[in-house]
């Protein structure tokens, strides 16, 4: 079983390879838009890439049975953090896929500056702003389980770290882009997850 976090991770990967292409191929516009410059953006497109790579490494040593050479976890042994990683691991790849199904054309990987988007207020986001991102910590939290190695543990709060940041930068992208129906969707959909319950006082919204 040690082979089976390595082979979701390369699932994943395959799909959304396979996503980006289809995406090109309908709409004419490439979805992969993190830059390579020293702006903020570009710093955590090549931060989360190298983040990428660090899981790949924890991934595949765990498959080969070098957890003890890369900073052995606690629950190395424990029949129940494995499950419930493989669990969180695929229901995380089952929400992410059905939020990126909800943005249709407007999905993105990263800000596109070039191409305006709609903004999209139904299906997963009715409930959370930014349900892919949500689904990539789930994620991270289910392979921290299941790879038990110091190396998985460093990686996931690395990219919790950068992930906080993109969605900061993303969200001032789309209060700029989309103005004040951005403005009222934040006040009504949480950041990652739960309805505002909105309060009218002195007529304007409040949560």
């Amino acid at each position: 079983m040690s082979w089976i976090p390595l082979l979701l991770f390369l699932a994943f990967a395959a799909v959304n390879a396979g996503r980006i292409l289809r995406h090109r191929q309908v709409t004419g516009i490439n979805p992969y838009v993190l830059t390579n410059d020293d702006s903020p953006e570009g710093y955590i497109g090549r931060a989360l890439r190298w983040i990428i790579g660090g899981l790949f490494v924890a991934l595949a040593g765990h498959a080969a049975g070098w957890d003890s050479s890369l900073g052995l976890l606690p629950w190395a042994d424990a029949s129940a953090a494995f499950w419930l990683g493989t669990a969180l691991v695929v229901v995380a790849l089952i929400w992410s896929a059905m939020a990126q199904a909800h943005m249709g054309s407007s999905w993105r990987i990263g800000i596109d500056h070039a191409h305006p988007t709609t903004l999209i207020q139904h299906g997963l986001f009715t409930i959370s702003r930014n349900p892919i991102f949500l689904g990539v910590r789930v994620a991270l939290l289910g392979a921290v389980l299941l790879v038990p190695n110091a190396i998985a543990l460093s990686t996931a709060l690395a990219a919790e770290v950068l992930i906080q940041l993109q969605v900061r930068l993303e969200e001032t992208h789309l209060r700029a882009q989309h103005g004040d129906d951005y403005t009222g969707y934040a006040r009504s959909v949480h950041r990652w997850l739960g309805v505002s319950r909105l309060v009218k006082q002195d007529g304007r919204a409040s949560t």
